[in-house]
């Protein structure tokens, strides 16, 4: 069976686009399949929380919401049903808007390259039509980001003329296409060093993350801490968040909500970018002097999506991080976790909460932490199968 191929149309005016979609689905429908049109971004939860973004119902930071934009263009490739499934079922596919509709729309704030490169993973259509009208700052900005991409965004066809012109010009462009489309995904960049991501702390507060296996006890020597240090200075927080993003997340791990290990891991670090530049974020509190303790950071997502993901683009989708002056790594064998686990719970497990994906999980933190050493975080290992209390001096004494 020939496979489908990936059409994306493009551009600033909508009409323009979707009239284009029209006469493209007709065309190829003539042909055999009936093709697929859909567009982004898509009525998936990523997908929701960036149109509440540009509707203005919700405010992103720009970091947060570029990861948004990957994370559904992910889950709009491999939902069940999704991009990646009807290519394979011999069927195109005509999307409006995809990769450079997010590129345009955040390249002002955000550096190309970076955007560039989280989006590694997403598939690379085999057509862009370029529909050239709309204003014209957008209109050089979309040419100005083709232009920069090259081949990195796909063969890119710029269209230009009145409406019925386009519309002729498309058409003759897929007339007599007969080849099937290809599965391609860009080219990633690499060696841990290519995008060194970890940002300094500005301070003059303190940013300290306290890892650990689920079951390892983390969140009870964030509380130590945080109480030695006294509410007035300490500020107490968690990943995931309790914002927009790591609502969604807390669906996949509680099994309410399902997608792919990729879409979940840019989540992850959406909400991370939420959490950092978020008003009243941690940036923010760190500039106010503030000690900020969080259970869980960075070194979470390196260790659970290290293991089945590109560690290079985990390590990019992190670029404006900002490196924790110390981590602890609260290391407690995998049995005593899902022991603590079931007490603590009545038997009920999350996503990653047993003992064959926990084993994988530790080995994980273990390499992930080897590797951040060699690119200069602090991170400690403390031995967590000791009382609380004096794993706690451990960590008072490290923090000085």
């Amino acid at each position: 069976m020939r496979r489908g191929r990936l059409i994306a149309l493009e551009g600033a005016d909508q009409d323009l686009l979707s009239a284009c979609a029209d006469a493209l689905s007709r065309r190829l429908g003539a042909d055999g399949l009936p093709p697929e049109r859909t567009r982004e971004p898509t009525n998936g939860p990523a997908g929701m929380l960036v149109s509440l973004h540009r509707r203005g119902r919700l405010h992103l930071p720009p970091q947060a919401l570029a990861l948004l934009w990957v994370a559904d263009r992910l889950d709009h490739l491999e939902r069940e049903g999704g991009i990646d499934a009807r290519l394979s079922a011999g069927h195109d596919v005509i999307c409006i808007n995809y990769s450079l509709h997010s590129y345009v729309s955040l390249c002002e704030d955000l550096d190309l390259e970076w955007l560039r490169a989280i989006d590694t993973p997403c598939r690379l259509p085999d057509l862009t039509l370029l529909l050239d009208a709309g204003s014209a700052q957008v209109r050089d900005r979309y040419l100005w980001v083709a232009e920069k991409l090259g081949m990195e965004a796909g063969p890119v066809v710029v269209l230009r003329g009145t409406l019925a012109q386009i519309e002729r010009e498309c058409l003759r462009l897929v007339e007599g296409w007969s080849g099937e489309g290809v599965d391609g995904r860009r080219r990633a960049a690499g060696g841990d060093g290519a995008l060194n991501p970890m940002r300094p702390n500005p301070g003059p507060g303190r940013l300290v993350a306290i890892e650990g296996l689920d079951g390892a006890g983390t969140t009870t020597q964030v509380r130590l801490l945080a109480r030695r240090l006294g509410a007035h200075v300490a500020h107490v927080t968690h990943e995931p968040t309790d914002g927009p993003v790591g609502l969604h997340i807390r669906m996949v791990l509680e099994h309410r909500l399902r997608v792919s290990a990729a879409t979940l891991a840019a989540l992850f670090a959406a909400d991370r970018m939420d959490h950092l530049y978020c008003a009243g974020g941690i940036l923010s509190l760190l500039r106010q002097g503030r000690e900020v303790i969080t259970d869980r950071y960075y070194l979470s997502s390196l260790a659970y999506q290290g293991r089945e993901l590109d560690w290079e683009w985990l390590w990019r989708m992190h670029a404006h991080c900002i490196r924790p002056d110390v981590t602890f790594f609260i290391d407690v064998p995998v049995e005593v976790c899902l022991e603590r686990i079931a007490r603590g719970r009545g038997g009920r497990f999350d996503l990653f909460e047993n003992k064959a994906a926990l084993t994988g999980v530790r080995q994980g933190y273990l390499q992930a932490i080897e590797r951040l050493r060699r690119a200069g975080d602090r991170i400690v290992v403390v031995d967590g199968n000791a009382p609380p209390e004096q794993v706690h001096a451990v960590l008072w004494d490290e923090l000085g």
